[in-house]
């Protein structure tokens, strides 16, 4: 190998680095992923006309980061406030419009949906702490074209080997 890494080492150092720093970020720059779920939102029911919380509105293949949080936090949800809820086996991501205590539920709505949905505690998981959508866009990319990018890759790697060689043999030759 010589004294250098191989560009393929550093370029894999580079892509970890900034899928940390992306996951960092999604996290509220915080390093703590304890009881944190990570989503990639695959529809478009959160991406309507942006709004003044802290977070205006969601992309459809964005990547949500979510808090999971306890049954006394469920108290504390207050309109604008994005959840994760399971219904009908599906993790959705909605916003708060009310919180009845009283009952144990939230009204959600999503920012592009018709209706709202009352939403029981039991079924609610987190709340959203960070988006972000270029992340969210390669996550979709990559999971739709997962065997065109093994494929590249490949090539990447044959390629290299090749040229290596060829330097080698110019170099002995």
């Amino acid at each position: 190998m010589g004294k250098n890494p191989p560009s393929i080492i550093l370029a894999a150092v580079a892509l970890a680095s900034l899928l940390l720093i992306c996951m960092v970020h999604l996290n509220g720059w915080s390093v703590d992923f304890t009881d944190r779920d990570m989503r990639l939102i695959v529809t478009d029911s959160m991406d309507g006309e942006p709004t003044d919380y802290d977070i205006p509105t969601i992309e459809k293949d964005s990547m949500v980061m979510v808090r999971l949080i306890d049954d006394d936090e469920k108290l504390t949800l207050k309109e604008g406030d994005i959840i994760q809820f399971r219904s009908h086996g599906i993790l959705n991501h909605h916003r708060v419009i009310s919180n009845d205590i009283e009952n144990a539920y939230a009204t959600t709505k999503g920012d592009n949906a018709q209706f709202s949905e009352k939403v029981s505690y039991k079924d609610i998981r987190g709340i959203v702490v960070g988006k972000d959508h270029l992340l969210g866009m390669i996550v979709a990319f990559v999971k739709t074209n997962w065997m065109v990018l093994i494929i590249a890759i490949v090539a990447i790697l044959v390629i290299s080997e090749i040229w290596s060689r060829y330097l080698r043999a110019d170099r002995e030759g």
